[in-house]
């Protein structure tokens, strides 16, 4: 006879769940690097743009072209904000989902703990039961001979 365990499939549904949640996790941890490199990218392209600002007030240049530096560097700067909240917006969605993610392991965890106690309470009452079985037939084939 074959332990079967009655929660099974409540067992079954907190792996979905769980695996729901890893996939989850894992999309958040790619579009925060994606979210991070954009970041970069941008703080890379401002510095530059600086620097070439920087070196074109070192040389005798139209006031309109230094302008027009400044301003996109204005704006540069006005996007690399957007995107470092963007950034800390992914990184709390990602936290939560971390925090989800483990306590749907938890779960998980105890039912599979919950579980192997079941078996191993199956497995001795099973191996009682077949001592008790065998001890009935040694106790019988002694009176036998004795009888």
């Amino acid at each position: 006879m074959q332990f079967k365990f009655k929660l099974e499939s409540l067992l079954s549904h907190r792996q979905f769940v769980e695996d729901a949640l890893g996939k989850e996790f894992a999309v958040l941890e790619r579009r925060l690097s994606l979210e991070k490199q954009v970041e970069k990218d941008l703080r890379e392209k401002h510095a530059q743009l600086a620097g070439e600002l920087k070196k074109n007030l070192q040389e005798p240049k139209m006031v309109s072209e230094n302008q027009l530096y400044v301003t996109y560097l204005a704006y540069l700067s006005e996007k690399i904000g957007r995107q470092r909240h963007r950034v800390q917006m992914v990184e709390a969605e990602k936290r939560e989902k971390k925090i989800a993610l483990l306590k749907a392991v938890k779960k998980k965890k105890i039912l599979e703990r919950l579980k192997q106690t079941h078996a191993d309470q199956y497995q001795r009452l099973y191996l009682k039961k077949e001592q008790d079985v065998t001890d009935e037939i040694g106790i019988q084939q002694f009176n036998r001979k004795t009888g």
